[in-house]
């Protein structure tokens, strides 16, 4: 099982990522204006927040996210 500070350590690892990916990705990427039906709200969650859980998920050997989630808090 992963510690909060291995979790924390991750975490911290993944947002550099991703915010070094998202400053590289910015200049090589075409703008797209299709006519998808955009959501209401707003996702809430950063990519980073996403990819954590799903780590954990896969490394603890969860059989579904509720059972994650109720471990976690």
């Amino acid at each position: 099982m992963l510690t909060i500070d291995k979790i924390t350590e991750i975490y911290f690892n993944i947002d550099n990522f991703c915010q070094n990916f998202y400053k590289a990705k910015e200049g090589h990427v075409l703008n797209q204006e299709c006519s998808k039906k955009k959501r209401n709200r707003s996702f809430n969650m950063s990519d980073s927040e996403v990819i954590i859980i799903l780590i954990i998920f896969h490394t603890g050997r969860f059989r579904n996210l509720k059972t994650l989630l109720y471990q976690l808090c």
